[in-house]
């Protein structure tokens, strides 16, 4: 049962450190134009953690209502 442990958490802290490297690039893209809720357009804004939080959460709520 140790050794089973081991594995999974080894794969998990690869796994988190992969996240972690993407969330990284990703957070560096600017992008030229975005739309925030309220239909206002942002020029020249930068991808942040916060703003990928927001989409997935719309993403769940969308995907919840739809049945």
């Amino acid at each position: 049962m140790g050794n089973n442990l081991e594995r999974r958490w080894t794969k998990m802290v690869e796994m988190a450190e992969e996240a972690n490297e993407t969330v990284a690039q990703i957070t560096t893209i600017v992008v030229a134009e975005r739309i925030d809720k309220s239909g206002r357009m942002h020029p020249l804004r930068r991808i942040t953690l916060n703003y990928l939080v927001e989409q997935s959460e719309d993403q769940v709520r969308y995907y919840t209502q739809y049945r």
